[in-house]
């Protein structure tokens, strides 16, 4: 019987134990959350110190998985060439190359050099068209979204001429707004070539070396 009294008798001594740290903890949670509140900070600032904090996270947890080291297996290896042949020998081939550094879309053009645009957008639809490299994936995002920014400005700044079917070029008759566009067009089309120039140089060194 008296054993019986001890072992009830423990018990609730551990069970208050555990519950008085607990009445501790939230009384002083309170406590900060009260000298918190009294500096009245407007509820907006706390929403955007909340978006900010979020953001940050998402980043920083985004950049982790970026550098994060990949292993590859010979299958995943080999999926990952294939697709990092495709870009650099079908979707941009030496002629679309060299017509994206010699941002040739500020002048006169033919429509035909748009093709890749609407080729790599058609690409990006494919559930395949992904690479099982995090880092490379993300590269390969970031390249994509710079083309359609550059796909973005052309759309609203070149036009075809009467004189010359299918043949596209900003307005000849423009004057400031034309300089403007040109200025546009070259920005968005060196962001497309320096977004490629990394996605081949750190895919040669993840699936060449």
């Amino acid at each position: 019987m008296n054993k019986n009294i001890i072992q009830v008798g423990a018990s609730i001594a551990t069970i208050i134990g555990a519950i008085i740290p607990t009445i501790i903890y939230w009384e002083q949670l309170s406590s900060i959350a009260k000298v918190f509140l009294s500096y009245r900070i407007p509820i907006y600032s706390l929403i955007i110190i909340l978006l900010a904090i979020i953001l940050c996270s998402t980043i920083i947890k985004r950049r982790r998985k970026q550098w994060k080291p990949f292993k590859y297996t010979e299958k995943t290896l080999k999926q990952d060439l294939d697709l990092f042949n495709q870009i650099k020998t079908e979707l941009i081939n030496e002629k679309r190359l060299y017509n994206l550094k010699k941002n040739v879309f500020s002048s006169l053009f033919h429509h035909d050099d748009l093709e890749f645009i609407y080729e790599i957008r058609e690409a990006n639809q494919n559930p395949e068209f992904e690479f099982l490299n995090p880092r490379l994936e993300i590269l390969k995002e970031e390249w994509v979204a710079s083309i359609e920014e550059l796909d973005k400005a052309l759309s609203k700044n070149i036009f075809g001429r009467r004189d010359s079917p299918g043949y596209l070029e900003i307005p000849r008759e423009w004057t400031t707004k034309r300089y403007e566009a040109e200025k546009l067009i070259e920005k968005k089309t060196e962001i497309v070539c320096q977004k490629y120039d990394l996605l081949i140089k750190i895919g040669r060194r993840e699936l060449l070396s």
